[in-house]
């Protein structure tokens, strides 16, 4: 769902934020399509391996992504191999919570 007046009114650099995050959702990035992953030969992936739910810290159940290339991406960027994937957000409602990378650990609006 992109607003045309909303990308007019932004800079150039805003508005292909919008349009890589919506595009995004579009390719799969959403919690209602985490049972919808395929490997590279086309099997399907069940969802148990594409994300799971894990006790934070401060005792509060996190979704995160673990497929490999997440955990190895994650791990990298956090320098931690004991990072068990990417944690989803887990705050709002239907549409941003596990349907975006959780802020407080990514410091990005989508």
């Amino acid at each position: 769902n992109i607003c045309p007046e909303a990308l007019l009114n932004s800079d150039e650099d805003a508005g292909v934020a919008v349009l890589v995050h919506e595009l995004t959702h579009a390719l799969g990035f959403t919690d209602d399509m985490f049972d919808k992953f395929i490997r590279e030969d086309g099997t399907p992936i069940p969802q148990s391996e594409v994300v799971q739910e894990y006790q934070d810290a401060y005792g509060r159940s996190t979704a995160m992504i673990i497929t490999p290339t997440v955990v190895k991406e994650t791990q990298a960027q956090f320098g931690c191999t004991k990072v068990p994937g990417a944690a989803l957000e887990n705050e709002g409602g239907q549409g941003s919570a596990n349907a975006h990378w959780e802020y407080r650990w990514f410091q990005v609006s989508g």
